[in-house]
């Protein structure tokens, strides 16, 4: 069955977004109102598909830098996003991408109306092969003309749709899908420059679906090992889902799952107590109370954010 990505480290953690402010697209994590800080919030059921509504700001318990903070909001978000959909076509997909397009089909079709869409590919470069829109015949036809070839720059990718992203999404809301094998070989940026980007404001949160391999393909433990590595050390950074199907039906099934946390976010607002204009880079844990965390709910969050600067 697919499952979402559940490292120790993250398990009972909440999925942050940054932004940028009510009048700004947003991003992981809004500082416009500082000391006051904002973050859109997925919490999801412990199985797939469970919802989880009805919190409030007691159920909710924020530490930065290892310091508790003052929870003072926690509602229900309902607007649309700005997403990207991502897709690797690197020659390492080249045997699964029927199956990519079809799910990047069945994504786009089950997308609220109301969102932006855009579509973007990487082999050894980033290519933006439609800007954003809420057409979605125009993704649909940009879809079917992906093909596989040339190396795998994932990081790069990443770093360069961020940048246009917090350039063209018009919404307060952003994310990121991408259907990647995992593979990565041919990338310029470090982790290092990758979390940067994806901790600047205005970033969108990161959510990756492993591409399984086609059905009686030849797969090797230490490269599928590999691979699922590293898509849940990028999904960890930016606080996104990553899961790992096994064939194209349960593909399908995790972006329906994805879909239903995107629909049910919430908007956490604290106030923090170390309220210094200093740039400076700091670590976030945030955690539900007793009564609606444990096997109940499985939480997702970034591992940091960086403080506005004067």
């Amino acid at each position: 069955m697919h499952r979402r990505s559940r490292d120790a480290s993250l398990t009972g953690w909440l999925v942050l977004l940054l932004a940028l402010g009510p009048t700004v697209a947003q991003g992981q994590v809004d500082v416009s109102q500082w000391p006051k800080v904002q973050l859109e919030v997925f919490v999801t059921g412990a199985k797939d598909g469970d919802e989880i509504t009805g919190l409030d700001e007691s159920a909710v318990a924020v530490r930065e830098d290892g310091k508790p903070q003052t929870v003072e909001a926690l509602q229900t978000a309902s607007e649309p996003q700005s997403l990207c959909m991502l897709i690797d076509i690197s020659g390492s997909m080249y045997s699964r991408m029927s199956d990519v397009r079809a799910a990047a089909n069945h994504l786009l079709n089950t997308l609220p109306a109301r969102d932006q869409i855009c579509l973007a590919a990487f082999g050894w470069h980033l290519e933006i092969r439609r800007h954003f829109t809420e057409d979605r015949t125009k993704i649909a036809t940009s879809i079917q003309a992906l093909n596989a070839e040339g190396g795998t720059s994932l990081r790069d990718a990443l770093v360069g749709l961020e940048d246009f992203m917090r350039g063209a999404a018009k919404h307060r809301l952003r994310a990121i899908v991408v259907l990647t094998d995992g593979a990565e070989n041919a990338s310029n940026a470090d982790e290092q420059q990758m979390r940067r980007a994806m901790e600047t404001a205005g970033s969108p949160v990161v959510h990756i679906v492993r591409v399984p391999p086609p059905q009686g393909g030849t797969t090797y433990r230490s490269e599928e090992a590999s691979e699922k590595a590293t898509v849940r050390r990028i999904a960890a950074i930016s606080g996104g889902l990553s899961y790992f199907p096994r064939d194209a039906a349960e593909m399908n099934a995790s972006l329906d799952d994805l879909n239903r946390s995107m629909k049910s976010a919430y908007l956490l607002t604290y106030s923090t107590g170390q309220q210094l204009r200093d740039g400076r880079e700091r670590a976030l844990e945030i955690k539900l109370d007793k009564a609606h965390g444990g096997p109940k709910s499985v939480i997702w969050a970034p591992e940091r954010f960086y403080a506005p600067l004067e």
